[in-house]
This record gives C-alpha cells, structure tokens and sequence, in this order.
C-alpha cells in the first residue's frame, strides 16, 4: 500500500519521500491479472469461436501485460522537501524536478477521489492524498503515481507536520471531495497530459507536476482559519462568473426597418413609449470589496501581541491580538 514516509525535519528542512514499490506492486498485479485471465479465456472460447478468441481476449490481455511492464519501469521514488533556508518546496523524481516558491503555499488539504469505477460495474473504495494548495489555486499531490487507499487518518500526521512547519493559519486539516466533473481540461491540461504520455512510452519514469485548478470545493471536513482560493468558471466566451450562478446566451434579434416602426406605432397607440437601444459612454470605476477571513488563535498568543497571518491570496498580515480573546478562540479579520 501506499504509503508517505517522514524522512527528516529540522529547523529549516523538512522532507517526506513515497517509494515506487507501491506502483511496482499494483503493475505487478495488473500484469498477472491480464495474462491468467486473458489466457484462460482465450483457451476456452477458442472451441466455440476459434481464432476471434485471441483477439477478443488475447489481444487486451497482451494490452495490459504491456502497459503493466511500462508501468513497472516509470516507478519513480518522489521526494518531498519543504526548504525554509531555500524559501522553496521542491518535488523530485529521479533527474525530473518540480519547484514553487514556499510562500505560496496557502493551505494543506487531503483530498478524496470518489469517482474511479471498479470491475463488474462496481465502485472502488476511495483513494486518498495529501495535497499542497497555491495562492494561484493550483494543487500539488503529494503522491507516487498510486494514491493512499483505506482511510485518510494515515496522511492527518504528516499534514499537521507540514502546516506547523509552515506556520499556516489554519487549525485543522481539511478533507475535500474531487471528482472528475470538478476538473475542466483546457489547452495547458492538455500539454502536460501529451509530456506526460510521452515520456510514459519512453520510460522517463513519473514526473511531478501541478494539478488543475478548482472552481468549487465540495468539502466533507470544512477548513477553519483559512479560504483556499477559487477560481471564476469560465464561461462560453472564456470570461469567468462565479460558481453556481447560471449564464445564458441569447440570439440577438434584429427587425427590418418597417417592422420597427410599425412596433413602434403599435407601443405609442398604447401610451407607451417606443424602445431605443443605447449604448454605455462611460463605465463608473468598480468599488473594492472589503475581504475577510477567519483566524485561529493559536497556543501561547496573548492579548496585545502581534502575529503575522497570510491570506489566502499570498499577502502577509499583521494583526494586533485584541483583548478578550484566549488562544483557540476564532476572530474575523478584514483587509
């Protein structure tokens, strides 16, 4: 099983690693399945169907023994490391390299895949992973190829690990809801899906790389101190609106020049007045909207002290403890 394992930590370092014996072993698997079961079925139905049984079943089994074998040589061993020194967090596997800056980690979450179907119609159990938040919304998963399966109390310690580490300001670790549907594939999503394949068929191994970007969080264990960012969804025209607001597109309609005046004739033998489309001259500035969020107090804060908390966009904030407030009491913060 799938395991992330604590390597070291010290005052500016602190390194996870996820060995490729699990995905070795699931390849493994995959391997043996396809070839004992391709087999025994070409072998039987070849009384009945003759030479199509070697391609109904031989062919797939071979299919997937290979794709078993390609899958055993891009195990990768990933190492995780959290570098305060550097002010940056590092992904390596192998000679492949994934780095962002520490500071815009903004939450660490753990995230649930729910939608992955089993054989026979069935439904496979949840897999799990620990996953870094950006301030530009981007998510990393911190896994090897082959998610936590079971139960996600096994991720809980290395994540408070890493949020005391990063003195994020949230006090707890989340657990959130992914499926598919949430997962919009632009031009980008794609690149790196063909870089992925390529270097799959040339056994590269496993690379890290960055996962898209959510336009809404179907939360099972809400976060408490902190908002991860949230993107607009975009829409036909490739602007954004808020998710979970419906857009509609209308046709425009024109009208010959006889028509319009008729409709007009029409409106002002009924005391109304006819309609004229204008157009907007002059758009007033937009008024910026004051943000908030919400804040923990954390163990040994006292009243009157200062704390620096970062918001979910990267700012850094200072605050002023106001009194009144012990440590695990929460307080609204507007900017």
């Amino acid at each position: 099983m799938a395991r992330l394992k604590f390597v070291e930590e010290t005052a500016d370092c602190l390194v996870f690693k996820m060995g490729a014996l699990a995905m070795i072993g699931q390849m493994a698997l995959c391997i043996l399945s396809s070839a004992i079961i391709s087999a025994a079925l070409s072998f039987v139905l070849r009384l009945y169907i003759g030479f199509l049984a070697f391609i109904l079943c031989g062919g797939p089994g071979l299919i997937g023994v290979v794709c078993g074998f390609f899958g055993c040589a891009n195990a990768r061993e990933f190492v995780f490391t959290f570098d305060r020194r550097q002010g940056e967090f590092r992904a390596v596997a192998g000679r492949a390299q994934l780095v962002r800056p520490l500071s815009q980690i903004t939450a660490v979450i753990i995230e649930q895949e729910n939608d992955s179907r089993g054989s026979f119609g069935g439904e496979n159990p949840p897999s799990f992973s620990l996953t870094l938040i950006f301030a530009d919304g981007a998510r990393f998963r911190c896994e090897a190829g082959v998610p936590v399966s079971g139960s996600p109390d096994s991720l809980r310690a290395p994540a408070d690990q890493i949020r005391s580490f990063l003195r994020l300001p949230q006090a707890n670790v989340p657990l959130l809801n992914v499926t598919r549907a949430a997962k919009e594939e632009t031009e980008e999503e794609e690149h790196v899906a063909q870089a992925f394949l390529s270097r799959w068929v040339a056994c590269e191994g496993l690379a890290p790389r960055m996962e898209p970007q959510l336009h809404e969080y179907d939360w099972i264990e809400p976060p408490i101190g902190v908002v991860p960012p949230m993107l607009p969804r975009p829409d036909r025209r490739g602007r954004g609106h808020p998710a979970g607001v419906e857009v509609r597109s209308f046709e425009p309609c024109t009208l010959s020049r006889q028509a319009a005046v008729e409709r007009g004739i029409r409106a002002n033998s009924n005391g109304a007045t006819p309609i004229v489309v204008g157009r907007v001259f002059r758009t007033p500035p937009p008024i910026p909207q004051p943000r908030s969020l919400q804040v923990v107090l954390p163990e040994g804060v006292q009243a009157g002290q200062q704390i620096n908390v970062m918001a979910p966009d990267g700012s850094q904030l200072q605050l002023t403890v106001p009194s009144g407030l012990r440590p695990g009491d929460m307080m609204t913060v507007q900017y």
